[in-house]
């Protein structure tokens, strides 16, 4: 018997229950029953359900990842929130050539045939008056997209109030790696400071 996406889903939420799942689906990502509910409430999307199954669902089109990430990354920092980590699956292999395919991404955490991304504590959650650092404008892929970010050194980081748990990993656009820091401002426009120096040699 063909695995549905919605088993894919369920099995992978037992294991990782406090992790909001986002699934690639074709051009949009796409989350189920309590992730839904929970995308539904916090992005101001629209909740409906499949007529096949009644299961719930929500969506957003891939390339506004960027727009509705930042508000998930507020939302799981919160302290009374059950959801700490927000888990991004990507499309490995043609939809057209599966019935249901792997998905994963970077920084991957692997589970059967399904990898995944995982972000959590990478955002100040309060605005920051003065986000001016010494650095230079660069342009890095963030969550899909390439943004303007500020390529810094990380005493430049810490003095913004960041804690060294408040990092997401990635890698610049030459594959130099990266640990990626993101801020919001008074007019809540999120910003992003990258460092190319190593985890461990940062002071907390």
């Amino acid at each position: 018997m063909e695995k549905t996406i919605i088993q894919q889903f369920n099995e992978l939420k037992e294991k990782h229950p406090t992790a909001i799942l986002l699934f690639r689906c074709g051009d949009f990502y796409v989350t189920y029953e309590d992730d839904a509910q929970i995308c539904a409430n916090v992005l101001g999307i629209t909740l409906t359900k499949r007529t096949s199954d009644g299961t719930r669902t929500a969506g957003f089109p891939y390339h506004a990842l960027d727009t509705y990430l930042p508000k998930l990354v507020r939302y799981v920092n919160q302290p009374e929130s059950i959801m700490k980590r927000i888990a991004i699956c990507d499309q490995l292999e043609d939809p057209q050539t599966q019935k249901l395919v792997k998905r994963g991404s970077n920084e991957l955490t692997k589970q059967g045939g399904l990898t995944m991304k995982l972000f959590h504590d990478v955002g100040i959650n309060e605005p920051c008056r003065d986000i001016k650092v010494n650095g230079r404008k660069i342009m890095a892929n963030v969550w899909g997209g390439q943004t303007e970010v500020t390529l810094t050194t990380w005493s430049e980081i810490r003095r913004l109030g960041f804690k060294k748990r408040e990092r997401a990993f990635g890698n610049l656009n030459d594959g130099t790696p990266a640990l990626y820091f993101q801020a919001w401002d008074e007019q809540n426009n999120n910003h992003w400071f990258l460092t190319t120096e190593k985890l461990e040699e940062l002071e907390d």
